[in-house]
């Protein structure tokens, strides 16, 4: 069974904001580039943090189990999506070394990422980590000389 995202659309009904039933609709590629921009992902990173087995996007089959199940992709998909927003909100960066670099208990980022249940609060704890981690390195300015 393959899966063609660029046929996947997600809608978002407003219809409970606005009197005028408006409809979203965001396209998957568009919440995947976000993902990738955020994170500071490769196209296979992203693979991985959705749990897919190919680098290939575009026809893939979850790690779920042999069969894809498109309740638990798109869970998934929604969780990242959260999880991408929160990150931005706190206003964390990523490098991709930093990506890399063991953060709790061993654990890159990408494998916090990676793990089948996502933590929101260890991934979010690591992310205030690198920001103390990369706020030993800014230079400040003597504000007497």
């Amino acid at each position: 069974m393959t899966l063609n995202i660029s046929d996947l659309l997600i809608t978002i009904d407003q219809s409970n904001i606005d009197m005028t039933k408006t409809q979203l609709s965001i396209s998957l590629r568009e919440r995947f580039d976000e993902i990738k921009r955020v994170f500071s992902l490769t196209e296979k990173e992203l693979a991985e943090v959705l749990l897919l087995d190919s680098q290939d996007m575009l026809t893939s089959r979850t790690k779920w189990d042999s069969q894809i199940s498109a309740k638990a992709f798109t869970d998934r998909i929604f969780s990242v999506v959260v999880l991408t927003m929160d990150w931005e909100s706190y206003g964390y960066n990523v490098t991709n070394f930093s990506l890399h670099q063991p953060l709790v208990d061993g654990k890159s980022l990408l494998s916090l990422l990676s793990e089948k249940k996502l933590d929101n609060s260890l991934i979010l704890f690591s992310g205030c980590r690198l920001t103390l981690l990369g706020a030993g390195e800014t230079v400040l300015k003597d504000p007497f000389s």
